[in-house]
Order: C-alpha cells, then sequence, then structure tokens
C-alpha cells in the first residue's frame, strides 16, 4: 500500500492505531450495525484510510489486517479483521442536491435582479406560459412541480405586472387560458439573455459537453424516481 509524502509510514501507523482504536472493538458484526454512533465511527474510519492510503476512487471497500501490537488493546489480543466499505451516504448526495439549487436560484435572480431583469420567480413560469400552446394554471404546475395553488399565485404576481392576462377556456368554464403580453414577451426576451449568460457562466463553464450529458441523465433519473 502506497505511502504519501515523508515519514509516510509513520503516519499510517499512528493512524492505523487511532482507527482500530474505534473499530476493533466493535462487536460483531460490528461495521453492519446501523445505530447513529456506529454510523459516526464507519465515517471517520473511512476518513483516514482516505487520507493514508492508496486513492480509492475506484475502490469500492478494503481489508486491512490488525495484530495486537497495532490495536493495543486487551480486547483485540487476538489477530482480527477489520473491513470497511466506502460508500456515499444517499443522504449527503440529497443535501447536495438541495444545497446546489438553492445557490444557483439565489446566484442567478441576484443576477436577473442586479440587471432590473424579472425576477426568476417570474421568469421560469413566463417561459411556460410562452411556450405552451393554450396555457393554464395546470400546465405551469406541472412543468414546475409546484403545486395548482403556488402556481395560481405566481401567474397572479405575474398579470400584476401586466406581462399576463387571463381569457375564459371555452373548453372549461373552471379555468382560464393564459396569455403573454406585448411587455411580458419583451420582458422575457431580455431576462433570457441574462439567464443563459449567468447560467453558461456557472455551469457550462465548469462542466464539459460530457459531464453535461451524463449529469442530466441522472437528475431524469432521479426526477422520476421522486414522481
Amino acid at each position: 500500500m502506497a505511502r504519501r509524502g515523508p515519514g509516510g509510514r509513520e503516519h499510517w501507523n499512528t493512524h492505523l492505531s487511532a482507527l482500530t482504536s474505534f473499530t476493533a472493538h466493535l462487536p460483531r458484526p460490528g461495521l453492519a450495525d446501523h445505530r447513529p454512533g456506529r454510523r459516526l465511527e464507519r465515517r471517520k474510519a473511512a476518513i483516514l484510510l482516505l487520507l493514508y492510503s492508496e486513492p480509492f476512487d475506484r475502490i469500492l471497500g478494503l481489508t486491512i489486517d490488525v495484530d495486537r501490537r497495532q490495536v493495543g488493546s486487551a480486547e483485540a489480543a487476538s489477530r482480527c479483521v477489520v473491513r470497511l466499505q466506502i460508500v456515499t451516504d444517499a443522504r449527503d448526495v440529497f443535501d447536495r442536491l438541495v444545497s446546489v439549487e438553492i445557490a444557483f436560484w439565489e446566484r442567478v435572480d441576484a443576477r436577473l435582479r442586479a440587471e432590473g431583469r424579472l425576477a426568476l420567480g417570474q421568469l421560469l413560469p413566463m417561459r411556460v406560459m410562452a411556450t405552451t400552446p393554450r396555457c393554464r394554471v395546470f400546465d405551469i404546475a406541472a412543468q414546475l412541480q409546484i403545486t395548482v395553488g403556488a402556481a395560481s399565485k405566481t401567474v397572479d404576481r405575474v398579470e400584476a405586472a401586466g406581462h399576463c392576462v387571463r381569457r375564459p377556456n371555452p373548453a372549461d368554464r373552471r379555468s382560464s387560458l393564459i396569455e403573454m403580453t406585448e411587455a411580458g414577451v419583451t420582458a422575457l426576451a431580455d431576462a433570457e439573455v441574462v439567464f443563459e449568460d449567468e447560467v453558461q457562466a456557472r455551469v457550462g463553464a465548469v462542466l464539459s459537453p460530457a459531464e453535461l450529458v451524463q449529469l442530466v441523465g441522472l437528475l431524469d433519473r432521479l426526477r422520476e424516481a421522486a414522481r
């Protein structure tokens, strides 16, 4: 196993002792235990292994033989094996997705507002209005994955700003058809220029075309699973 930096072996031995001090005593099945305290210990162990061993970008698990001199514990006087499975917690993925969404929303919305354009909360529903024939509140709710009530209030705000109007729906008197006004079409076109520039700077300039395709595929799978 490769060691990193000068004195790598000494560093490894030191931290292996720390590692085994809180893993070797675990009762069998030990690391399979899902209690919060045990999960924390598993995470600490994984961090130590990542820092003081070979890169694990293609390795799912690692088996380490530990003898009593390394363990330094009466409980582990006999030879034992500690097996660690390095995995990504799905909850961490969820937290990162939410964090990224919030961060991107705030940055893009701030840029739009700074340049006197539509707020992002108006741009997105207006984009649906502009691209959906005979658009209804239900269509906006479905495409933006928000409630019908939230979509209706959003349309109220867009209409109050003079960017759309509601027309009677001849096919269904219980709903209205939403049409963009000329001022709304102009405002949306101006905002789209700023939106595209900001998104390109924060996404397109960071990820390669191949990475973008891969990311879209993964996000589509997660979206489908969330329905």
